[in-house]
C-alpha cells in the first residue's frame, strides 16, 4: 500500500476531451503526451478501482499558458538546450508545444487535477462492522453506502 488508511492521493493529468469523434480522437492522441490515449474517462477508472474524487479541477487554459511559457523558453534558451538534449530532440520540441497548444484550443486535450480518497483503504478499518476514521469510532455499518454518508460527514 502507498496510503496510510484514509490518505489521500492528488495528480493533475493530460487527458482526451469526451465525446470526441474518431478523427478528433486520432488528432488529440497524435498532438497530445504520451500514453493520452483511453477508452475510459479518468474519472470512471478511479471510481471503478475504489477511488472517491474529493475534488476535481479543470487546469487546461494554465496548461495551456505554461505550454506557451515553455516554447518561449526553449526559443530563448536553445543553446543550453542543445547542449543538453542535442539537435534531434531539439528540433522536434516547437512541434510538440504547438500541437499541444492546438488540441487545448480545439477543445481535443484538457488537463486535470484530482485530490482522491481510496475506499480501500479505509475498508481496512471496518472491524465486525464498525467504521473507524482516523481512530475515532464513527458508528456501526450496514453496508458501503452507510459507509459512503458517514464518511462524508466526517472528512
Amino acid at each position: 500500500e502507498v496510503l496510510r488508511p484514509g490518505g489521500r492521493m492528488a495528480f493533475t493529468v493530460v487527458a482526451l476531451s469526451p465525446g470526441l469523434s474518431t478523427e478528433e480522437t486520432v488528432r488529440a492522441t497524435e498532438g497530445g503526451p504520451e500514453f493520452v490515449e483511453s477508452t475510459v474517462a479518468y474519472t470512471e477508472l478511479l471510481e471503478q478501482t475504489g477511488w472517491r474524487i474529493l475534488e476535481y479541477r479543470d487546469l487546461t487554459s494554465e496548461c495551456a499558458r505554461l505550454c506557451r511559457q515553455l516554447s518561449k523558453s526553449d526559443q530563448e534558451r536553445e543553446e543550453e538546450l542543445l547542449s543538453a538534449i542535442r539537435q534531434d530532440g531539439f528540433e522536434e520540441r516547437p512541434a510538440v508545444w504547438q500541437s499541444r497548444l492546438d488540441g487545448i484550443a480545439e477543445g481535443l486535450l484538457r488537463r486535470e487535477f484530482f485530490i482522491l480518497f481510496n475506499w480501500n483503504t479505509i475498508c481496512a478499518s471496518l472491524i465486525s462492522n464498525k467504521l473507524c476514521v482516523r481512530g475515532y469510532f464513527v458508528g456501526k455499518c450496514l453496508s458501503k453506502d452507510d459507509i459512503n454518508i458517514r464518511v462524508s460527514m466526517v472528512i
